[in-house]
C-alpha cells in the first residue's frame, strides 16, 4: 500500500506546486526570441531570457 501512496502524493504535489514554463520561437527562423513579454489576461507574466524561455506560476485561464 505505501507503494502506491507514495508516488500519488508525489505527484498531486507536483501538480498543485508546479510551474508552467514555455519557449518563444521565431516562426522565420526558428531562433528563439530574447526580452518577448508574455501576457495572461492583461498582466504581464514575464520576459523571456536569451533561449526564450519563462517559467511562471499563475492561475491564468484557460482559453
Amino acid at each position: 500500500m505505501t507503494k502506491f501512496l507514495f508516488p500519488l502524493f508525489l505527484f498531486c504535489t507536483a501538480i498543485v506546486f508546479g510551474q508552467t514554463q514555455l519557449k518563444v520561437f521565431n516562426k522565420a527562423d526558428k531562433q528563439p526570441v530574447y526580452n518577448a513579454a508574455v501576457y495572461c489576461d492583461d498582466a504581464l507574466l514575464g520576459k523571456t531570457d536569451l533561449n526564450g524561455a519563462l517559467s511562471f506560476k499563475t492561475k491564468c485561464k484557460k482559453s
